[in-house]
């Protein structure tokens, strides 16, 4: 059985008003940590701050002996 996308004249699939979800949510935990970072510097030059946090994260939660990141 074949059925018509919406685009084509088909049955809308979700009926809620838009935006239907946000990304990424905002929690009060995110602004802490952006409002933390911009009291703590804004370019990073060294491996510090969130920078250093970042590998460490990760390397802790995949259980991994090695982490590389780009940043660019």
């Amino acid at each position: 059985m074949k059925s018509k996308l919406a685009i084509n004249g088909g049955e809308k699939t979700v009926n809620i008003d838009r935006p239907h979800y946000v990304w990424p949510p905002i929690t009060e935990r995110t602004k802490e940590a952006v409002l933390r970072q911009l009291e703590e510097s804004i370019s990073i030059y060294d491996r510090s701050g969130v920078i250093e946090r970042l590998p460490e994260g990760i390397h802790k939660f995949h259980n991994t002996s090695f982490v590389v990141i780009l940043l660019v």
